[in-house]
This record gives C-alpha cells, sequence and structure tokens, in this order.
C-alpha cells in the first residue's frame, strides 16, 4: 500500500477484521441402475438436449447470458446499507461486544473472536462519528466496509480519528457480519483497488490528516500512541518466533 493510502492503526482503535466466507460443496452418490433401466433425470436430460437442439443459437447464448448476469446481478440495496451501518455500530460498542456481530465456522471461534477483539480495545472509553462506505465483495452477498470514526481513549481528552476495513458476510442464517481476515491474495489486491477509488481515497487522507494533527495537538495523545506503536511491534516480533 502507497504512502497516499495508508491508514493508521492504533492497536484496536483501528481493526481490519476482513472476513470471506467459504463456499461449501458435497458430492452426490450417482445412483445404481441395471442396463435396461431408465430414471427420471435421465428422461429430463434427453428432452432438455433435444429442446435445446432446435433452439436458435442466439437465444441458447441469451439464455446463457441471463443467468450469469442473474448471478451477478446483486446490488448494495437501502436495506443492505441500513442493516450494515446498524451492525457497525453494533460492532464498536465498547461495552460489551455482542457476539452476534460476528460470523464464524464454530461459537468457539466466535468466542475467540470476541476475546481478541475486546483485549485489542483495552483503554478505548468509545468510538464516535462512526460513518462507512460500503462496497461489494468478491464473492456474492459479501461487502467491503471502510469505516471511519473517532476515538476517546480513557483519561485523554483529545479524539484520534481511525479507520478499519471490515469484511462482512451472511451467517448460515443469511444475517450479515463480521468475520476475520483470511489470507487471501485476490481479496488483498481487491480491497487495494477499492483503496484507489477517488472517495475512498479522500476518506484515508482525511483520517491520516486528522490523526497527524490531533497527535500534534495532544501531548498525552501522542505519547500514548507511540506506546501502542512499540507494543504492537514487540508483539509482531514475538509472533514471528
Amino acid at each position: 500500500m502507497n504512502k497516499r493510502n495508508k491508514i493508521w492503526m492504533i492497536s484496536g482503535a483501528v481493526l481490519a477484521a476482513i472476513l470471506i466466507s467459504a463456499a461449501a460443496f458435497s458430492s452426490i452418490k450417482a445412483r445404481k441402475s441395471s442396463p435396461n433401466s431408465i430414471d427420471d433425470n435421465s428422461i429430463d436430460n434427453r428432452m432438455l438436449e433435444a429442446a435445446q437442439e432446435e433452439m436458435p443459437e442466439d437465444t441458447l447464448n441469451a439464455l446463457y447470458t441471463d443467468e450469469a448476469a442473474a448471478e451477478d446481478s446483486w446490488e448494495i440495496t437501502d436495506e443492505i446499507t441500513s442493516e450494515i451501518e446498524a451492525l457497525i455500530q453494533k460492532y464498536y460498542t465498547v461495552e460489551d461486544l455482542n457476539e452476534e456481530v460476528l460470523v464464524g465456522d464454530t461459537e468457539k471461534e466466535q468466542k475467540k473472536a470476541k476475546q481478541e477483539i475486546t483485549a485489542k480495545r483495552d483503554g478505548i472509553e468509545s468510538y464516535q462519528d462512526i460513518k462507512v462506505i460500503i462496497r461489494k465483495g468478491l464473492e456474492k452477498d459479501t461487502y467491503i466496509a471502510f469505516t471511519t470514526y473517532k476515538t476517546r481513549f480513557i483519561n485523554i481528552e483529545t479524539l484520534a480519528p481511525g479507520m478499519s476495513v471490515l469484511y462482512i458476510v451472511p451467517n448460515e442464517e443469511g444475517k450479515l457480519g463480521v468475520q476475520d481476515l483470511p489470507k487471501d491474495k485476490n481479496l488483498e489486491e481487491h480491497i487495494n483497488d477499492l483503496l484507489a477509488e477517488k472517495e475512498i481515497a479522500a476518506m484515508v487522507e482525511k483520517v491520516n490528516a486528522g490523526f497527524s494533527k490531533a497527535i500534534d495537538k495532544d501531548e498525552n495523545l501522542k505519547t500514548f500512541v507511540e506506546k501502542l506503536s512499540e507494543e504492537a511491534k514487540q508483539g509482531s516480533q514475538k509472533n514471528k518466533k
């Protein structure tokens, strides 16, 4: 990521929780039949093939095109926008993070994610002035939420602007939630492309400028941020060992 698109990372204040949903595949054993038997599926397939042979080529192409278009036609509706905005408001509730806003393969994973997020938010009193820009993810019904806010740290007067990139996916019931970041090169490239968009790049610039101004204004905030940065650096080095 270039300097223009740099996002300040302040411990839990700027949390990039990016996720992606995994597709589930199942195999069905073929039914055994005697050489002389014909099942219903075989009859249906033969009728379909016969019908297709009688169709003009341009008609067939139009049908296939319509099917592909239907698959890619999902949009960010007003209803989806409202649902994601409400989700993110709950996600940034410091008092008690509700596990329902998180998506995990198991309940154990959800609880672990909650514990990690809560630990990273230690020292944060609240998130204020939360704003969101929503874009499509790589998979159908997944979304990327570029979220900005102002962080109030405990015993520090000045609010610190921050930003997160959250990846939103539906759970098994179809309800949207936030999940952990997978190691996915295509997803990373997609997010970098979105960060280059004029509207989102301007958002990043505004956050970085506001953050720099805040730490220049408040020595206590600057000292606190430097401490967090050092702790994060040490933690990263420890994890590499």
